[in-house]
């Protein structure tokens, strides 16, 4: 009987070893960026009145584009480019440079912004954008 489940007399123990270290890799807390992007800012000079509306714009583009997820993630798999569009509609050229250096430095992890628009939108809406 025992060379018939020998396997998983072998596997019990391991996965009960393993279940702690599961356990505390999905249990960890979510990475707080926003530290980040205020020392990206602080070198830039943004005035504190900006900082929010420009940290939250740069959040949503890489969420919505997809950029700020791992490469497993389901959520990089497609973007939303309608909203991508929306968020960049209300944006002067100044905030947009400030919006893709925050991009770039801290939420998409060295992906340029401009690159990322051009590949990523549908063709209705970059065409509709005032920056390329």
């Amino acid at each position: 009987m025992l060379k018939k489940w020998w396997w998983l007399i072998l596997a019990i123990p391991i996965t009960l070893g393993l279940i702690p270290i599961i356990k505390k890799a999905l249990m960890k807390s979510p990475i707080d960026l926003t530290a980040d992007a205020n020392k990206v800012m602080d070198k830039i000079g943004v005035s504190s009145v900006k900082r929010a509306l420009l940290n939250k714009k740069a959040v949503e583009l890489a969420h919505h584009l997809g950029t700020s997820y791992a490469i497993y993630d389901p959520r990089r798999w497609s973007e939303n480019d309608k909203e991508a569009f929306l968020v960049l509609q209300s944006v002067n050229q100044a905030d947009f440079d400030i919006i893709s250096m925050l991009y770039f430095e801290v939420y998409a992890k060295g992906r340029t912004l401009l690159n990322d628009l051009a590949k990523f939108l549908d063709t209705k809406y970059y065409s509709q954008l005032n920056f390329k």
